[in-house]
Order: C-alpha cells, then sequence, then structure tokens
C-alpha cells in the first residue's frame, strides 16, 4: 500500500517506518494533497481506511471527503468481484459528481444574487456584469452580451443548475463500463461524449457520422464538468431543463435522478432502452440515496494512479 492511514506520527521512529515502506518523508510531516494508488483493490482500500463508505454517506452519517480521480488506472478492470469494482467506482466518483456540481451551484447562486439587482436597477459593478456575460457565453446563450435582458436572465436560471448526483453516476458507470473502457483509460471519459475535434477515434465509426472521435480529458473531473455542461447546452436536453426548472418551482432543494431521467432518452440512440439501463441501474445500486449526497469541506485531495 502507498498510504497511512495515521499520517499524524512524527518522530524518528515514524520517519525510518516511512522510507522503509516507500513513504516519502515530506508527506508523513507534510500530509500533502497527493495519494497514489495502483489499482482499484488499493483504492478501495484506502477509502475504508478513511472510512469512506457509501451506506454512511446515503444515511446521511457522513459527508463525502474530497478525493479527487486524477486518472483511471489500467487495473482498474483486473478486480475480479463485479460488486466490489462497482462500489469503488461509485465512491471514486461520487467526488467528482460533488465537486463539478459545486461549482455550478455557486455560479448559479450568484446568478440567483444578481438576477434581482439588474431588475430593480439597481447598482452594478461593470465586472459583475462582465462575469454575467462571460457565464452567457458558457452556456451557449443567444444574445448573451445584454445580461440586462429579461430572456437573457431566464435561461442563465435554467441552465446554470446541477446534475442529480445518481443521475452522473449512472451515466459514468454505464459509459465508461464502470471505468474499464478504452476511452475511460486513455482519455479520461467517463461519458462517452462526441467531438469532431481531437479525440479518442472509436474501432469503428457509426456509418453517416462523419469522423467523430470520443473527446478526452485531462482528468475524470474535466470530464464530469464537460458533462453537466453539455446537459445544460444542447438542444437534445431542453426538456430535461424544463423538467428541472419545473421540480425547482416546487421547491425541490434536492433534485432526484429518477425524476428527471425520462428527459435523457436523446443521450443515446438506444433510446427508451437506455433509459431502462439506467434506471435498473440506479435501483440495484441504490444510487438514489446518494441524490442527497454533501461535499465534506476539507481541502482536495488528488488520487493519483501509479502503475
Amino acid at each position: 500500500m502507498r498510504f497511512i492511514k495515521n499520517k499524524k506520527l512524527l518522530g524518528g521512529t515514524a520517519i525510518t517506518a516511512a522510507i522503509v515502506i516507500g513513504v516519502s518523508v515530506k508527506s508523513l510531516l507534510f500530509p500533502g494533497d497527493r495519494i497514489e494508488f495502483s489499482d482499484g483493490a488499493e483504492l478501495a482500500a484506502y477509502f475504508d481506511a478513511q472510512d469512506y463508505r457509501l451506506a454512511s454517506v446515503a444515511a446521511g452519517e457522513i459527508d463525502v471527503p474530497r478525493l479527487l480521480l486524477a486518472g483511471i488506472p489500467e487495473g482498474w478492470g483486473l478486480e475480479n468481484d463485479v460488486e466490489r469494482r462497482k462500489r469503488v467506482f461509485f465512491r471514486a466518483t461520487l467526488p467528482l459528481v460533488l465537486e463539478a456540481n459545486a461549482l455550478v451551484a455557486r455560479d448559479r447562486a450568484r446568478v440567483l444574487y444578481l438576477r434581482p439587482r439588474i431588475e430593480n436597477r439597481q447598482p452594478i459593478h461593470g465586472s459583475e456584469l462582465e462575469w454575467l456575460r462571460q457565464l452567457a457565453r458558457k452556456y451557449e446563450i443567444k444574445n448573451w452580451r445584454d445580461v440586462s435582458d429579461p430572456k437573457v436572465l431566464d435561461e442563465l436560471e435554467l441552465r446554470v443548475d446541477v446534475v442529480p448526483v445518481s443521475l452522473g453516476l449512472v451515466q459514468a458507470a454505464v459509459e465508461s463500463g464502470y471505468g474499464t473502457s478504452r476511452f475511460a483509460r486513455e482519455g479520461n471519459a467517463l461519458f462517452g461524449q462526441w467531438t469532431w475535434g481531437e479525440g479518442l477515434t472509436p474501432e469503428k465509426q457509426r456509418d453517416g457520422k462523419g469522423d467523430y472521435k470520443i473527446a478526452a480529458f485531462e482528468t475524470p473531473l474535466h470530464s464530469v464538468k464537460s458533462y453537466i455542461l453539455n446537459l445544460n447546452t444542447h438542444t437534445a436536453y431542453k426538456g430535461f431543463r424544463a423538467r428541472r426548472a419545473e421540480l425547482r418551482s416546487e421547491g425541490k432543494d434536492v433534485l432526484n435522478g429518477t425524476e428527471l431521467l425520462p428527459e435523457l432518452s436523446a443521450y443515446s440512440e438506444k433510446g427508451q432502452a437506455y433509459l431502462d439501463i439506467l434506471a435498473e441501474a440506479i435501483e440495484v445500486n441504490k444510487l438514489s440515496g446518494l441524490d442527497g449526497a454533501k461535499l465534506a469541506e476539507n481541502d482536495p485531495k488528488s488520487l493519483v494512479p501509479n502503475p
């Protein structure tokens, strides 16, 4: 193993032990933000050592530690126990979904704060207006420069919102084969997003679809952020955004993935069959209980694959 459960041990004995087992003195004296692991089994052992278990999260007993997966290890799919492989995958991707959602939620809170000030013609700093413009541009809103336009503000509130946790988890699992697909291993691509730019070329491209590729990402977190932005901007998911807004108007603070799932039939050419697969995976893996999961406030640590 490459981790020490009790990182607060100091002194000559602890330092000597660290050197013997291959842990740097620096990481022992100064608990850092980098945890190395070689495969899913080792990562699961680290999660256990941190008392990080999905059942505890679902029960509201613990917040999810900010353990951010930096890459998919080559040996991820070598775990013979399928259920154990699924559990470690969900534990590894849950902090990513929550982290990406937290960034969106932060922007949403700022939009909801600025909107009434604009509508009531209260003084707004130029930098705040420029921030809104760039956000509207990022979310591909027409007439994004005119953030005083009620239609632009309506669209911002509609698009800048989170994705249910269970939905992000189940789509990452299905689209990446629980982290075992070539696209996941070579490009940190968890959601099978297509691109006509640089990316990973499928072994067999579908006829009539052009020279498409699967988008590759620097880290799995970048993949999650791109997935959320895709659902929040693409015309195919207009119904998803509209239904989410309805739930918000009904006072739903925590979004339920099962309620929004029917609006994602366009995500796959399989249509309803795809939705049935997702629904079954949510139920079998008890993912709905994670929709209310909260991210811990601790400093993030990077989980780094080390072959």
